[in-house]
């Protein structure tokens, strides 16, 4: 596969296939043998995917952490989802331990100094 970095784009090529008049089985442009079908995402996608509106997919694709777009011509734009799902698996925050807000664990230091203020009394 081939990338070109073309006005702020990444357009990718994909390998020219083999004119191979043996080959018994046809294969789409993008697809090998023995791999599945890549699955390509428009905008309206990618939003349905991250649980956002369009607006806000399009903002989080310009993020530097997100896969870059499929150019598939002057307006038409996808995205890969098998990428987008690892871009995801990578920067999605794993926590084990519960974490309570600050505000909240103020609130609550402040009703047990009250509560132990009060019983001193």
């Amino acid at each position: 596969m081939h990338q070109t970095n073309v006005g702020g784009h990444v357009l990718r090529q994909s390998g020219t296939r083999d004119a191979d008049p043996a080959q018994s089985t046809p294969t789409s442009p993008g697809k090998s043998p023995g791999q599945p079908a890549r699955r390509l995402l428009s905008l309206k996608a990618v939003g349905e995917k991250l649980g956002t509106g369009e607006r806000t997919a399009h903002n989080i694709t310009l993020e530097s952490w997100f896969p870059p777009a499929i150019v598939l011509g002057p307006r038409i734009r996808r995205w890969d989802e098998a990428e987008i799902d690892a871009a995801i698996a990578a920067r999605a925050p794993r926590r084990t331990e519960r974490v309570e807000p600050q505000q909240l664990l103020r609130a609550r230091v402040e009703r047990l100094k009250a509560g132990t203020a009060g019983a001193r009394e």
